[in-house]
């Protein structure tokens, strides 16, 4: 999954080049003409959620522990493991120090700001398609 800057910088190609077909910037950036397309899509989303991480629009000085940590929540969320903000700062320091980024710390900010430009937002899966069993969660963790 690619961060909300990266999504910015695909749109912004867009823009740039009006003329040419996105299949084609698409070819270019290496991206299916689809992931382009629904990218492009939600464009003044994605403008308004870099703006709201604020001014700067700064992007997270762990980027690799960004990608690695979302990366990890996609895959969690598609076997139905509810994560909430506990889990995933648990999760993220972790994954620092695997990663050898000792100076990193996963406050309550930092899970809503990677919330925010990942778009995430912890709900509780219901029914019973959404039932995992406790093996499974012990052996994910």
């Amino acid at each position: 999954m690619r961060t909300l800057h990266a999504r910015l910088r695909i749109i912004e190609e867009v823009e740039k080049n009006p003329g040419e077909k996105r299949v084609y910037i698409a070819k270019r950036l290496g991206l299916a003409a689809s992931t382009l397309n629904s990218i492009f899509a939600k464009k003044n989303e994605i403008r308004q959620q870099i703006e709201k991480c604020g001014k700067t629009g700064k992007e997270s000085t762990s980027a690799e522990l960004e990608t690695v940590l979302f990366t990890w929540y996609q895959q969690a969320r598609a076997s139905n493991i509810p994560i909430d903000g506990t889990t995933l700062r648990e999760k993220a320091k972790i994954f620092a120090t695997q990663l050898n980024i000792y100076n990193f710390s996963a406050s309550n900010g930092w899970v809503s700001r990677f919330k925010d430009r990942h778009g995430l937002v912890f709900k509780k899966p219901a029914g019973e398609s959404a039932e995992v069993s406790v093996e499974s969660i012990d052996a994910w963790l």
